[in-house]
């Protein structure tokens, strides 16, 4: 089944744009955008979105995915150039691109 909708959070506005296009383009009809954590736990909560991809948000990342546990949704990925935030993600087994490089990776492992 084709992804519909996908959240893409970030707290850089020219990542949002660059990445919400890239995956509307590439991936889902639907790309909604959030700006930062709180936005994003709101729209979660709201929409069930096929996919979440998320900044490291400074380590906020995983504040968001502890929030949204019992929230309906589809896989979270961390989409980061942080190399901290990549060592806690592995340890928690949350997937984990590199950011710029892996823009297409994700869309190659979600897109069905």
């Amino acid at each position: 089944m084709p992804l519909t909708n996908v959240l893409y959070v970030d707290d850089e506005a020219q990542w949002r744009r660059l990445a919400q296009a890239h995956f509307r383009k590439k991936l889902a009809s639907n790309v909604d955008v959030a700006a930062d954590y709180a936005s994003g736990v709101k729209k979660i909560k709201r929409r069930f979105y096929d996919l979440i991809v998320v900044d490291g948000l400074g380590g906020l990342c995983f504040r968001l995915i502890e929030d949204v546990k019992t929230v309906p949704h589809g896989p979270i990925v961390i989409f980061s150039a942080n190399i901290g935030v990549a060592s806690k993600a592995e340890k928690d087994g949350t997937p984990f691109y590199y950011k710029p490089q892996d823009l297409d990776k994700i869309v190659r492992t979600y897109r069905k």
